[in-house]
């Protein structure tokens, strides 16, 4: 593990901490925001955190693991503790945050939570969802709460205006707008690192 110092710490919402990861992962901070385990019991934040891996690389930043739920389907209760997460990402001097996740419905408490993190410059690359939608019609949140969003899919996925960019849909044992979201965090990782050396 790492310590946050002079590192660049990005935040991955998602089912928790790897057990294990070839990512770099923050020495502090993690927390779970549904139960009293931290460990990623479903292999989804696994999966997450080794993608980003393969596409930034294993120094020069951390990755600071925000559990918000341990179940393959997101609970009803979701968007607020991602909201929760977020906030907490932010406070804690987060530069990104990943979320591999989402749904249809709308949350006033995440909309807020992402104004703020990126009114104080944070970066925040979301997943466009999987079902073949138009979300410029059928929006998907967090991806569809502000337009400054880095919004992510892949082919045969949602789409529309608001998809920033389009990646692999294949990432390191996951699939979809998650993996895809996963390599476009990793680039940003990467690129951000190579300004900082200029």
């Amino acid at each position: 593990m790492n310590t946050l110092a002079a590192l660049l710490i990005v935040a991955v919402i998602d089912t928790g901490l790897p057990v294990k990861t070839s990512a770099p992962l923050c020495a502090s901070g993690h927390k779970t925001f549904v139960n009293n385990t931290i460990k990623d019991t479903l292999g989804h934040s696994t999966g997450v955190s080794n993608t980003i891996a393969k596409a930034a690389g294993t120094k020069g930043y951390c990755l600071l693991h925000l559990k918000f739920t341990d179940k393959s389907e997101a609970p009803m209760s979701a968007s607020r503790l991602i909201a929760d997460a977020i906030t907490y990402a932010s406070n804690l001097g987060a530069s990104a945050i990943n979320i591999s996740a989402g749904g249809y419905g709308r949350s006033f408490y995440e909309e807020r939570a992402i104004k703020q993190a990126l009114d104080k410059g944070i970066v925040i690359i979301a997943a466009a969802g999987n079902e073949g939608l138009n979300i410029d019609k059928i929006q998907y949140y967090p991806a569809s709460s502000d337009p400054r969003v880095t919004v992510v899919s892949c082919k045969r996925r949602n789409y529309g205006r608001a998809v920033d960019v389009i990646k692999s849909c294949q990432g390191e044992n996951i699939m979809g707008t998650s993996a895809a979201t996963a390599i476009a965090t990793g680039e940003w990782i990467k690129d951000k690192l190579q300004e900082t050396k200029k």
